[in-house]
């Protein structure tokens, strides 16, 4: 039985009471709060969902992330997913890659081989490759049917276009210029690849392309030296693009016709190769180069240009020293860099016109005797006209031929006089003639004529090398040069030649130790084992190679 004493008093029961009324309420509360929480999360988790989506179907993100992707992830990771990235994805997919459309036509085929896709994104083809050719007894005029086929949809998105045609697609081809508004495109070229029907004379009239605004380099190549025939009707489809395109910028010409560039405003970049056509059965040059037309054909554009380089491409011995021709350059105010090549060719009688005052602004400059194996020009040749110095060409690039003879000890002194202020050089000779004891002495003297410049970079080319003693004799000359250390240097033995790396040629490659590097190639060297030891146990900068 309980007692009085075990009976809670009333204060216990009402402390008693509020406890548990307290621990229902907390239960509630903790209740509420965890069900408050899991909607915030659900609401979180959905927001998150909601934004990445958005991201990932954001236009201008996608086209960001897109740019950085490369044409194998854009066509098989990126296009596939959904419509709008498919859409997104071909621009920058189309960019990365070329669609080629090709028709050939050989001897005895009824119907030309055609590839190309007819059917696709029109966005996708941004860069397109055209290859047509014929045999000689068939040919047409018309482009690759599937090509035209498409052109209509895919004209407005193409940004380059490479055409490489035989010599009656020309028709074709200046039909699709003529018909269709290529607003986006921004590089052209084209080369015809053969000739054999009579109508690539013909010059085109009639009226003009529609303007391409973009346009920014355009490259027309006359592929086939033994048919003048192309060159009437490709001369007006070249004219008729240089007229065309307002805000071209560079072109690059290999042909035998001669261009007005007055329209172009803009170029800055001009590769120029006049082609010398020649007879077939003969070899004989159909056509002389007119020097005076090429330095007619320059003018217009002297106010723009920047860079120029000519070139002659004939066989060899094409140039008729009968009829002696100068070329002269006229003055070009912003022209930096001045290549001429095949010096040994008409522009071997270049004028007195590398002078401050006429080209004030050029600092790069290379002269090139030939592109050819018997190259004939010689350094004396070369700077026989030069007369006025030009204090601003800091880059000088020569590639002649060296007979041995005295004048090219002059010559060298020569152009350290005409360019005083050259730190970078690239010096090619190549030996024309066996040299005797005299003419080795003459090359040392030659290359040691040149040790005055201040040389941050050289690089120094002997080809055709048929002894030691011309290895000794460049080494000699180079010395004294104040940029030895900065200048690789080449030996390159004619086939066959033999090295005997004697006292002499050691005693000379330790005084030069400070080079930069020296390559021999092409030598069979005798005692090479040992000499390879003695170059590892100078730690010289040799290297050797067959």
């Amino acid at each position: 039985m309980q007692t009085d004493n075990d009976l809670p008093t009333q204060m216990e029961m009402n402390r008693l009471a509020v406890s548990d009324l307290s621990s229902q309420q907390m239960d509630v509360s903790t209740t509420t709060l965890i069900s408050h929480w899991d909607d915030s999360e659900s609401d979180l988790s959905t927001q998150q969902t909601d934004v990445a989506t958005s991201a990932l179907m954001n236009p201008l993100l996608l086209n960001l992330i897109f740019s950085y992707m490369d044409a194998p992830t854009l066509k098989k990771s990126v296009r596939p997913v959904c419509t709008l990235w498919a859409d997104l994805g071909a621009p920058f997919l189309g960019g990365k890659t070329t669609q080629t459309y090709s028709e050939q036509l050989g001897c005895g085929m009824y119907t030309p081989e055609i590839t190309g896709v007819a059917s696709f994104h029109s966005k996708l083809v941004r860069n397109v490759k055209l290859v047509a050719s014929t045999c000689p007894c068939e040919w047409s005029e018309r482009l690759p049917e599937n090509f035209v086929a498409v052109l209509p949809n895919i004209a407005r998105h193409l940004e380059e276009i490479e055409v490489k045609i035989g010599s009656s697609f020309l028709h074709g081809l200046h039909k699709m210029w003529e018909s269709h508004r290529f607003t986006n495109l921004a590089r052209i070229s084209i080369t015809v690849l053969s000739s054999y029907d009579e109508n690539g004379r013909w010059i085109l009239a009639g009226s003009s392309y529609p303007t391409m605004g973009n346009v920014t380099m355009i490259s027309v190549i006359m592929g086939d030296q033994y048919n003048p025939n192309t060159d009437g009707m490709a001369a007006s489809i070249c004219q008729k693009l240089l007229n065309a395109a307002p805000n071209l910028v560079e072109v690059e010409v290999k042909a035998n016709f001669y261009l007005d560039f007055a329209p172009c405003k803009k170029l800055t970049r001009l590769t120029y190769k006049f082609v010398q056509f020649v007879d077939f059965a003969t070899h004989e040059p159909t056509e002389v180069m007119d020097l005076g037309k090429i330095a007619e054909m320059l003018t217009p554009c002297r106010d723009s240009l920047a860079e120029l380089s000519l070139y002659y491409v004939g066989p060899d011995g094409g140039h008729d020293d009968d009829v002696p021709q100068t070329l002269s350059l006229p003055s070009f105010p912003n022209l930096t860099r001045l290549t001429i090549s095949c010096m040994d060719g008409y522009f071997r009688h270049l004028g007195d016109c590398l002078y401050t005052t006429h080209l004030p602004a050029l600092t790069h400059v290379k002269l090139a005797a030939s592109d050819k194996e018997s190259l004939t020009l010689t350094l004396p040749e070369m700077f026989e006209h030069f007369r006025q110095p030009h204090v601003g060409i800091v880059s000088l690039d020569v590639d002649a031929a060296y007979d041995g003879e005295a004048e090219n000890v002059a010559a060298a002194a020569v152009m350290v006089r005409l360019f005083p202020a050259v730190t970078k050089l690239q010096l090619k000779l190549t030996i024309s003639e066996d040299l005797n004891s005299v003419a080795l002495r003459r090359l040392k003297e030659t290359l040691r004529n040149l040790a005055p410049w201040e040389l941050t970079s050289a690089l120094v080319e002997v080809q055709n090398v048929k002894s030691s003693g011309v290895v000794l004799a460049t080494m000699q000359g180079l010395a004294r040069w104040k940029g030895l250390a900065h200048t690789e240097v080449r030996l390159c033995g004619k086939v066959g030649a033999v090295l005997v790396p004697g006292d002499a040629v050691k005693a000379i490659l330790l005084t030069c130790r400070e080079v930069k590097l020296v390559k021999m190639s092409g030598f069979l060297i005798k005692g090479r084992d040992k000499f390879q030891g003695f170059i590892d146990a100078n730690r010289l900068p040799i290297t050797l190679s067959e």
